[in-house]
């Protein structure tokens, strides 16, 4: 993968409902034989590349389809990169088709500091993220794994972060059991 002189354009939101997204996300898990567990073959899979960086600015670079790279901080633990990984992912497949169907001459890059003035828009982010989170903790192994072990037991099995976690626990309703952990 070379770097070559290309525009770039930031990734623009889809407009979906979180259902929508995490049709989406089922969709591409199912289709790719994206698994959370093994997150890092599926990229290889896609033919993009996963590049660790002292403090990226950059989350996500695409220069065409099968051509990005996906960048995560050094001085970050590994379950919150596999979360930046999977989020930089969502981007790539739920975002990137628009791009190069509008131009296909052109990359994408996912600006990670939200107050850049070339940021990524938040609602781009927020699909992504949405992506993510199906990918790496969706309901039904995320349910059996809170079951079995709280919080403690989906960091574990699901490898994921504590406060990701957290909030996926919410987002299912889990709120009081999360509070009494």
């Amino acid at each position: 993968m070379s770097r070559i002189h290309i525009p770039f354009v930031t990734p623009q939101p889809l407009g979906a409902s979180r259902d929508e997204i995490v049709l989406i996300a089922k969709g591409a898990i199912s289709a790719l034989g994206l698994e959370g567990l093994h997150l890092e073959l599926g990229i290889a899979d896609l033919e993009g590349k996963i590049v660790m960086a002292q403090m990226p600015l950059i989350s996500l670079e695409v220069f065409g389809p099968g051509e990005f790279v996906i960048y995560h901080g050094q001085m970050t633990n590994w379950m919150f990169n596999r979360f930046t990984i999977a989020t930089a992912l969502g981007h790539y497949i739920l975002h990137y088709p628009r791009v190069a169907d509008l131009s296909p001459v052109t990359g994408m890059q996912v600006i990670s500091n939200q107050d850049h003035p070339e940021a990524t828009p938040k609602q781009a982010v927020i699909e992504a993220m949405w992506f993510a989170t199906e990918l790496l903790m969706s309901e039904v192994p995320f349910r059996a794994a809170f079951a079995k072990g709280g919080i403690a037991g989906v960091c574990q099995d699901l490898l994921v972060t504590r406060s990701i976690a957290e909030t996926r626990a919410r987002s299912l309703g889990l709120a009081e059991a999360v509070a009494a952990a």
